[in-house]
């Protein structure tokens, strides 16, 4: 996974931005590439729900944002945590079902 961090911060060209974020500057195998806000400015003892309120606001307002050039699944803490668990999860529940396939042969092997 690829995590832009601090991107409130970056001065950058939204071109180069939607590259990096479309896996086209730096190509990986990736779950996915994100863009995140890690802070508030001027503190340092900020709680993470501070911290989610300002990085929506920064991905609200922000003319690099808000442009529709990037995917907004792709922007924000939420998003990647959403596609963490999901990822997760899903490998959770394929890794089960080979279990369950393994335990259902032994099984039937006993009976």
């Amino acid at each position: 996974m690829l995590v832009l961090t601090k991107v409130d911060k970056a001065i950058c060209d939204p071109v180069r931005l939607k590259q990096i974020l479309d896996g086209k500057l730096f190509p990986l195998r990736a779950l996915g590439y994100f863009a995140v806000v890690t802070g508030v400015d001027g503190t340092t003892e900020a709680t993470i729900d501070q911290i989610q309120t300002h990085e929506a606001q920064v991905l609200k307002t922000s003319e690099l944002f808000r442009t529709g050039l990037l995917k907004s699944d792709q922007l924000g803490t939420r998003n990647m945590c959403e596609t963490v668990s999901t990822t997760f999860w899903n490998l959770v529940k394929s890794s089960l079902k080979g279990e369950l396939a393994k335990l259902n042969d032994n099984l039937f092997a006993l009976g």
